[in-house]
Order: structure tokens, then sequence, then C-alpha cells
């Protein structure tokens, strides 16, 4: 049977624990700090922890994550850039061109907003076509996974020696115009289930409308699915902008405000 001399291991701890300390702020002296920092005798993690899936905002209860913001938000600088040089001259060029006010606001300012506009109508788009019963990966999770998906079965299709359309491989930003387009096309197909085709008093004001003016307009029957296709259009435009009236959006505005370039 083993005995445990208490009194020894007692003595051995209170003379380890004071040279353990020692070497501690020795560490600290030399090196200018310890691994971790301690708290209340616990080690506590000076790593910062990932913050995409912090929530920049909610559409209808849908979140819209940093790591999303972030992903889409250079896809709008080019047009940023040109509305600041057309509208108000400035030299997106500049160092400072971001960050300096030009014409009343800053450019990342509008960035931004822009960024989360797009990102607001993506939930809504997503939120409405679910509701439509049209297949749509809703968030940005849900996105990506459909993107690897189908870049997946690609390259197995493609190993097999079967044709596919379309790219060997989708970009995100390839994929997500796609997903975006057709669920566009969805949408304005569940529309003209839902509501109807144009009536035939609807394409006549169209068609009188789009020959206003012209001295020699073309005869409505060669224009006619031309304008079914332009009153779809409207039709869902139209449609659309209530769904985003209607929408219900909260902004996280420290998360929001936090996000650099």
């Amino acid at each position: 049977m083993i005995q445990i001399n208490r009194k020894k291991t007692y003595l051995f701890f209170a003379g380890v624990i004071p040279v353990l300390l020692i070497l501690v702020l020795l560490g600290v002296r030399w090196f200018g700090q310890p691994p971790a920092s301690v708290s209340d005798g616990f080690p506590v993690q000076t790593q910062v922890p990932q913050d995409g899936d912090a929530v920049v905002a909610t559409v209808n209860g849908a979140p819209v994550t940093k790591k999303e913001f972030k992903t889409r938000l250079p896809e709008q600088r080019a047009g940023i850039m040109t509305y600041f040089q057309q509208t108000y001259g400035c030299d997106p060029g500049g160092t400072d061109f971001w960050s300096t006010p030009c014409g009343g606001e800053a450019p990342v300012a509008r960035l931004k907003a822009t960024t989360l506009r797009l990102l607001v109508e993506d939930r809504v788009r997503e939120l409405a076509a679910d509701r439509a019963g049209i297949s749509v990966a809703i968030g940005y999770d849900a996105f990506l996974k459909e993107w690897e998906a189908e870049n997946r079965i690609r390259a197995n299709q493609l190993a097999a020696g079967q044709v596919i359309y379309g790219p060997r491989e989708y970009s995100e930003p390839a994929y997500y115009r796609y997903v975006v387009s057709n669920t566009i096309l969805g949408l304005k197909q569940w529309l003209l289930e839902h509501d109807g085709p144009p009536t035939e008093e609807q394409l006549r004001q169209a068609y009188a409308d789009s020959i206003s003016g012209k001295s020699d307009p073309p005869a409505f029957e060669t224009v006619r699915d031309a304008l079914i296709q332009q009153w779809s259009e409207e039709r869902y435009e139209s449609w659309f902008k209530s769904q985003l009236e209607q929408a219900e959006v909260e902004v996280n505005q420290q998360v929001y405000e936090g996000i650099i370039l």
C-alpha cells in the first residue's frame, strides 16, 4: 500500500511555488512580457478571437455578417471612385481619398452605405424567393456551401468525362452574380404566375407610350414580346421596391462603424 507523506508534500510545494513566481517575474524582465497575461491566478489568452461572424445588421431577422460585408465591400469600390470623380472631381488615386471628405462626405462612408444597401437587397430577395418556393441559399454561410458544392459537382463531372455548361469552376464573385441573376429570373416567373400576364389593354398602353413622338414606329405585333418583357421588368422592380420598403432592418452600429478598409 502506498503511503503519502503529507508533510513532505507540503514542504515540496512550499519550496517550488516561490521559485516559479521568481521565474515568471524574471521572464517579464528578460522578455518584456509572459506568454499570457495572468488574472486571478488563471492565464488569459491574448489572441484576439475571430469576429467574422459578428452581425452587422439583421434584415427581417436574417443576419448580415461582418465577413460577408467585408467580402462585398471591395466589389463596390470602382463604382464609388467613379461617382466621386465624376460628381465632385475628386482624385481617386490620392493616398487619403477614402478618408478625406469630398463634396460633403467621405468616400468610405458612401462605400459602406452602398455595401449595406446591397446586402439588405440580398437578404430581402433571398427571403422572398424562399417564401415563393424557389430554392435559394439564405445567408453567407449557406451561399459558400452551395458555391463549394457546385464547384465540386463540376469537378466530378469533368473527371467523369461529362459535358458541363458554363465555366469549369466558378469564382466566388462569378457564382454570386449567377445566383442573384437566377433568383431574380425565378421571382419574375413567380410574379407572372401569381399575378398573371399583362392584359391586352396594358400592352396597348405600353405600346402607345413607346411610340410617342416617333415618325415611323414599328407595328404592335412586332414588338409585342418586347413589351411583355418590359412589363415583367417593371412589375418586378415595383414589387421588389415595396419589399424593401417593408423590410425591418436593424444595424449594429458598433460593428458597422468598426469596419475599415
